[in-house]
């Protein structure tokens, strides 16, 4: 948010997203208290989705009848259908996938259609390159520069490049982004190497302010994965 010089006076207004505000903006803003800040907000949200599309997304989760990566897409979908609707709005969605290396699959955009086509473009098939999809999703920030950024992460493997995650965790924070994380696999049976990747996601999501959720079958994805995507702006970090 800036301020703008109105008519070479000292009135100023406020400018949001290259958006002159209005008396009324502001109006309904300070009408709304919280909610209306929040709801305000919200329109200038840039919500970077960075999924894992490891070829071990194509298996199911317990008692699950759909592969996890279907699932994911379908959670997006529903998202944009709640929050978008069938016409253009004003926050900005973009998506990005990784597996060996790591894809941008939408730069940024309003359109529900063109979100859903990017959804279900996402394929892959090799590792789980993590710090590759956020250090991917990072890169897409310069192109919507007056928007609110936040990045939202799956995973449902151990990261072949913990380094390289907890570094783009670091990048993230100096650049005042918050990234959400959802591990996607069952706890507690003992499987070191789950536990490993579910500590690695608790600890991007702590170095950045965001959450994390670890999910347990299909049931919990759905839910689960689907709050985190419509987190309120005012509960992250921002800076």
């Amino acid at each position: 948010m800036s301020k703008k010089q109105n008519n070479g006076t000292d009135d100023e207004s406020l400018v949001f997203a290259g958006k002159e505000l209005t008396l009324e903006d502001e109006m309904n803003i300070l009408k709304g208290g919280t909610v209306g800040l929040e709801q305000f907000l919200e329109n200038f949200q840039f919500l970077i989705f960075v999924l894992d599309e490891s070829g071990s997304m194509q298996d199911r989760l317990p008692s699950g009848d759909t592969p996890k990566r279907e699932v994911q897409k379908r959670i997006i979908k529903r998202y944009v259908d709640e929050k978008i609707g069938r016409k253009a709005g004003t926050m900005k969605i973009g998506v990005v996938s990784f597996d060996d290396e790591a894809s941008v699959w939408l730069q940024g955009s309003s359109d529900p259609v063109a979100i859903k086509a990017a959804a279900d473009q996402c394929r892959g098939g090799g590792g789980t390159h993590l710090g590759r999809g956020i250090l991917k999703g990072l890169s897409l920030l310069h192109r919507m520069k007056d928007y609110i950024p936040r990045l939202v992460l799956t995973s449902d493997g151990e990261a072949h490049d913990p380094a390289q995650a907890i570094a783009g965790a670091e990048a993230a924070k100096a650049k005042g982004v918050v990234i959400d994380t959802v591990y996607i696999g069952p706890g507690g049976g003992g499987d070191v190497y789950a536990d490993n990747a579910a500590d690695l996601m608790r600890r991007i999501a702590e170095i950045t302010g965001g959450v994390f959720e670890r999910v347990n079958n299909q049931s919990e994805f759905e839910t689960k994965f689907f709050d985190v995507i419509k987190r309120p702006l005012l509960a992250t970090s921002l800076k």
